[in-house]
């Protein structure tokens, strides 16, 4: 069920609120709404949106480049939360590049980066969210690429099938060996190697592109 265009906004950054009914307006009237099919690149440094993007429904990974290894998976965007990585201009400090990809159909709603600069201006509270959403963003990122450097595979593997389900709000996931492998930068043959260890010990069950979680506990260490 998709959820009103500024009800979504206003859920993910709840300063909002404040807006004047002009301001509110404004911004309903300024923003697009896209809609994108599975596996689609939303955002990419060759391709960039230049806007704060809110995720009114589906499921969105944000992923960086690392040399030797692909496209990493750093975090996701549920369905009535926003992120302001598409918007250079807000995170000009920030130097990596990003990639925002749907996991499934989504519809996204994007705001200019100007338009909602503008506002933080005006609206502190909006400033003070952001900046501290960004903190925290960067601190996940940070334990990441930490986790890349020095953690074992079966480590990182763990950490991401959690963060699944947080993402899912299941513990059925739809991931194919192929796509956990691509997101971890990895090989497939390791991953599906782990993924069998996990099975064997009752962890999960295995089917055609799809991870189901038996002993959520196992990940949770």
């Amino acid at each position: 069920m998709e959820h009103g265009q500024f009800e979504v906004m206003e859920k993910a950054f709840p300063p909002l609120s404040a807006l004047s009914g002009e301001d509110k307006r404004i911004l309903e009237e300024k923003s697009e709404i896209r809609k994108y099919s599975p596996g689609s690149v939303i955002h990419s440094k060759e391709n960039s949106l230049d806007s704060i993007i809110f995720v009114q429904k589906g499921l969105v990974n944000v992923y960086t480049t690392v040399k030797g290894k692909g496209d990493l998976l750093l975090f996701f965007i549920k369905e009535g939360s926003g992120c302001v990585f598409a918007a250079p201009k807000l995170v000009e400090n920030v130097k990596m590049d990003f990639v925002f990809r749907a996991v499934n159909d989504c519809t996204v709603i994007l705001v200019p980066q100007d338009l909602f600069h503008s506002f933080e201006k005006k609206y502190p509270a909006l400033f003070e969210q952001v900046d501290r959403l960004l903190a925290q963003r960067l601190e996940r990122i940070v334990s990441i690429m930490e986790l890349v450097a020095f953690s074992p595979l079966e480590e990182r593997l763990r950490i991401y099938l959690r963060t699944q389900m947080e993402a899912y709000g299941s513990d059925t996931l739809l991931l194919s060996h192929e796509s956990v492998s691509r997101d971890l930068g990895t090989r497939r043959e390791v991953v599906s190697r782990i993924l069998s260890y996990y099975k064997d010990i009752g962890a999960v069950s295995l089917s055609r592109r799809k991870i189901r979680i038996l002993d959520p506990g196992f990940f949770l260490n």
